[in-house]
C-alpha cells in the first residue's frame, strides 16, 4: 500500500510540472497586451538640426610595433583626412644570435633511399636533408653521429 502511495504522489508531481511547462510555452491564460496608437508626428517639431562639427579628433596613441607615440595633425571636421608622420624605416640588424641547435641523428625513411636527419632548432624539430635551410640554419652535411651546418656565414658542427 505504501509503495502505491509514493507512486501516486510522484505521478501527480510530474503531471503538475509538465502542465505548468505546457501552459508557460503555449501561452494559455496569458492576457493580450492592449495597444494604443500614439501619433508622434503631431507632437514634435520636424525641423532638421545642423550637425555640430566643432570637435577635434585626438589621434595620439602608442604605435604597437615601434612603442612610440605617433603624432598626427588634428582635424576640424569628419570629412577631412588626417596626415600622420610616417614612421622611419629601421635598419635590419646585421648581427644575429646563434640559435640552440641539437642534432638527434638519422631518421629511417622506408619510401626512399635518401638520408634524412632530425635537427632541433630553438625547440622546433625539423626533418633535414643536405643543402637546405631551416630557420636561417643551412645544413651542409650530416651522418649518423655528426651534423655540420652554417649560420651567418660561419660553419658549426654538432654531435649526437
Amino acid at each position: 500500500m505504501k509503495n502505491n502511495y509514493v507512486k501516486y504522489i510522484l505521478l501527480t508531481a510530474v503531471v503538475f510540472i509538465y502542465g505548468r511547462m505546457f501552459v508557460k510555452f503555449s501561452g494559455l491564460f496569458e492576457d493580450e497586451p492592449e495597444y494604443e496608437y500614439v501619433d508622434y508626428s503631431s507632437q514634435e517639431n520636424n525641423e532638421i538640426k545642423p550637425v555640430d562639427n566643432n570637435y577635434k579628433l585626438k589621434l595620439e596613441y602608442n604605435d604597437p610595433f615601434l612603442g612610440k607615440i605617433s603624432r598626427s595633425k588634428t582635424t576640424n571636421s569628419l570629412n577631412s583626412t588626417t596626415i600622420s608622420n610616417a614612421p622611419k624605416t629601421l635598419k635590419p640588424e646585421s648581427k644575429k644570435i646563434l640559435p640552440k641547435v641539437v642534432y638527434k641523428g638519422l631518421v629511417k625513411n622506408k619510401k626512399s633511399d635518401s638520408k634524412t636527419g632530425l635537427l632541433v632548432i630553438n625547440g622546433k624539430s625539423y626533418l633535414i636533408s643536405r643543402n637546405k635551410e631551416y630557420d636561417d640554419v643551412k645544413v651542409i652535411s650530416f651522418n649518423e653521429t655528426k651534423c655540420d651546418y652554417e649560420f651567418g656565414g660561419v660553419i658549426y658542427s654538432d654531435e649526437k
